[in-house]
């Protein structure tokens, strides 16, 4: 029985997600030129800071993934699948094996003049590391400063998660908000982050795929379309499609995992869109917990606030108990063809639906 309600939410997000299309909720965030020029700005004298802003710096220019920049030696080749040279004019990267291609060397060869702010953060980091020819370029940290070996993949990603967090900390969010805001980013968002930027630059996917090393334009271009297709579907969302309420408590239970009675008691107090956040007050557990917003999912809300003229105590979604929500969900599973059940079928963190694919009543 357990199974066949498994199966038939995961059908149930499927059938849904036709209906109403939800951009990249897993997607992690892009870092931009901005964040690399604050966080570079933010390095002083010790050495950890600056390793982090050139950490930054490299996998947004060379749009590196985190197994290739871990892979890095300085200067020349030693135990290591690539390398990172300076010269007067440039910063190359070679890679002698990658996951797009394990048998041929890539070079990529990025121009100084071009980009100040992340060379600097590069050649400061060599100079304060002391870092010698074949040595690992991205380094880990011991105790009282010391260096370590070279850094793992998945510190790559606690570095990006820790970094943001002091960033937002240092933008005046509170710890919980700057938490939430910082789990958005990982090991991958430097990549992401050059990929969405060059794309908005007018850069031609063909173009973009060669540079970052993907074997087709595919994911390029939906890393670079990500944003554009999230307005394009709010756009695209009307009243004769599925009523603004229904749509929106069950996309905010499809992408937080809420449960529906902590989305019906949602007020718009609660919700920030501005830092696509939500607080959930009243939990199962009896902890408030914040949750972060797709971004068409914020900018929905941002409308029906709007065009319903809610109040900061108000309901987001206007209903006032589960058998309301129920039958809302009734009523948008029917409009995508799939069977529907009690939201109490589903266990799920992840979707609160609880339906199953089927043909039409």
């Amino acid at each position: 029985m357990r199974r066949n309600a498994k199966v038939g939410r995961r059908k149930a997000v499927a059938g849904l997600r036709r209906l109403i299309p939800v951009t990249g909720a897993r997607q992690a965030a892009p870092i931009r030129r901005q964040v690399l020029a604050e966080v570079h700005k933010a390095a002083d004298t010790d050495r950890q800071s600056i390793r982090d802003a050139a950490l930054f710096a490299t996998l947004y220019l060379f749009g590196l993934r985190r197994s290739e920049l871990v892979a890095l030696d300085y200067a020349q080749r030693g135990d290591g699948q690539g390398v990172i040279t300076l010269t007067a004019d440039n910063i190359e990267v070679s890679l002698f094996t990658s996951k797009a291609d394990p048998i041929r060397a890539v070079r990529v060869v990025v121009p100084k003049s071009g980009n100040p702010v992340a060379s600097a953060a590069i050649e400061s980091w060599i100079a304060s590391a002391g870092l010698v020819p074949g040595a690992p370029f991205m380094r880990r940290f011991l105790g009282h400063g010391a260096l370590g070996e070279r850094i793992s993949s998945d510190g790559v990603g606690r570095v990006v998660k820790r970094v943001m967090l002091a960033h937002f900390l240092r933008q005046g969010l509170s710890p919980a908000d700057a938490a939430v805001d910082a789990a958005r980013f990982t090991g991958h968002s430097g990549r992401i982050g050059l990929i969405v930027s060059v794309a908005e630059a007018g850069v031609s996917d063909t173009a973009i795929a060669k540079s970052t090393r993907h074997k087709t334009t595919a994911l390029v271009a939906r890393y670079a379309q990500l944003e554009a297709l999230g307005e394009k579907r709010v756009r695209d969302i009307t009243p004769e499609a599925v009523s603004s309420f229904a749509l929106l408590i069950v996309l905010f239970m499809t992408t937080t995992g809420a449960r529906v009675s902590e989305a019906y008691r949602l007020t718009v107090g609660d919700v920030d869109t501005g830092t696509l956040k939500a607080l959930l007050r009243k939990t199962k557990n009896g902890k408030p917990r914040m949750v972060p917003l797709a971004g068409v999912l914020a900018r929905g809300i941002e409308r029906l606030i709007v065009s319903e003229n809610l109040k900061p105590e108000d309901s987001v979604f206007g209903y006032a108990a589960r058998w309301s929500v129920n039958q809302a969900i009734e009523r948008v599973c029917a409009k995508a063809s799939i069977r529907s059940y009690s939201s109490q079928n589903s266990a799920d963190t992840r979707s609160r639906l609880g339906c199953s694919r089927a043909g039409p009543r």
